[in-house]
């Protein structure tokens, strides 16, 4: 049986009355209402659509399930001395990606990070992406459009609307979720 099918996911609604899916084991994101635990599929039925300007729905609950799995890594998960993923490191994930996350942007590909962390990791089209969620507060990312010599790397607080201009620029045609 799939992660995914064994675990529980809310309907949650936005101030702006915007929907997605969170983990049934989480709290969600400040603001945000949870109106019911589900299954994953009975989760997806739930759901408008579209949300206006949050993440699809079918992309976001993928994205959620597999930070939820990297939370399973036990202590050395790399065959070396890497720590398991913090769940709070988790959950600034699952959050970034609500805040991030447009209704056409692709998956990102989500690997685990030795110290405990998660990174989240763009590649297109010449974009290059990264995200580094090491404790909540420290997060960090690296941007690039290579050929142009263009890049930024800055702490996330303070710079979110850069990381999201970045974000919006992604091509569609990716999506490792």
């Amino acid at each position: 049986m799939d992660t995914q099918e064994k675990q529980t996911f809310q309907v949650v609604a936005s101030p702006s009355h915007h929907y997605s899916i969170w983990p049934g084991d989480m709290a969600p994101p400040k603001g945000w209402k949870p109106l019911g635990v589900y299954s994953l599929l009975e989760a997806e039925k739930l759901l408008p659509l579209e949300s206006a300007n949050g993440p699809s729905p079918q992309t976001f609950a993928k994205c959620a399930g597999k930070i939820v799995e990297l939370l399973e890594l036990p202590s050395g998960w790399n065959s070396h001395s890497a720590k398991p993923i913090a769940p709070l490191n988790a959950s600034q994930a699952i959050q970034l990606l609500a805040e991030f996350l447009g209704p056409d942007t692709p998956a990102p590909l989500i690997v685990p990070r030795v110290q405990g962390g998660i990174q989240l990791e763009w590649h297109s089209g010449g974009i290059n992406i990264e995200v580094y969620i090491d404790a909540p507060g420290k997060v960090s990312f690296y941007a690039e459009q290579a050929g142009m010599n263009e890049a930024v790397e800055a702490p996330l607080s303070g710079n979110e609307s850069i990381l999201g201009d970045w974000v919006n620029r992604i091509p569609l045609e990716i999506g490792y979720a």
